[in-house]
């Protein structure tokens, strides 16, 4: 949750390389969530490329003055996706990329705003195309949930799904709305008992 990525020896234990990548995001910024205590930073479980050794993740922090002035507040809350070599802990040339302020394909009224999203799922990678799941914090601001795919060879957004509510309006928006019940919070096959 503090934007930190590591590389450990599975035997030993012992930290080989560490790095925080950007300033994690506050909490306190979503007045009245507490699904997440402090921070919230590098939530939802990377993927590692074997045959590249690159692992891809989404880190949330800030842009100062993205959409108020001042550098902090969930106006100014944004994700990055970054591509790192996991044996150095440098970004790949031309990562990290922002990906906020992408229009859904399947609603072009509902856009993506990283400082009331939380990216929980893990990620998956099918081709060159790196997936991520996304809900709302606290499952405020319409539940409105996304499924985004960044090109990890074009270093872009090539597609974003908005889940759509059963009764909310159609746009994100900052307002603490609760009416549209579609957020993705995990990923995974569960089976019956």
């Amino acid at each position: 949750m503090q934007n930190y990525i590591r590389t450990i020896n599975a035997v030993t234990g012992v930290v080989i390389n560490s790095r925080q990548v950007t300033t994690p995001f506050l909490v306190s910024d979503i007045p009245g969530c507490s699904d997440i205590t402090g921070n919230v930073g590098i939530t939802g479980t990377p993927v590692i490329d074997p045959a590249t050794d690159i692992a891809y993740f989404f880190a949330k922090s800030y842009k100062s003055d993205f959409r108020k002035p001042g550098a902090t507040g969930k106006e100014n809350g944004v994700y990055y996706f970054y591509a790192v070599d996991v044996n150095t802990l440098q970004d790949v040339p031309g990562f990290p990329i922002l990906v906020d302020g992408n229009f859904a394909q399947n609603d072009p009224r509902r856009y993506f705003i990283g400082g009331i999203a939380l990216q929980r799922p893990s990620l998956t990678q099918i081709g060159s195309v790196v997936y991520a799941g996304f809900g709302s914090h606290c499952d405020f601001y319409n539940y409105t949930g996304y499924i985004m795919g960044v090109d990890v060879k074009k270093a872009q957004v090539i597609t974003l799904f908005s889940t759509q509510g059963k009764d909310g309006p159609f746009s994100a928006d900052l307002d603490n709305g609760k009416s549209g019940d579609s957020g993705i919070w995990m990923s995974g096959v569960c089976s019956p008992l």
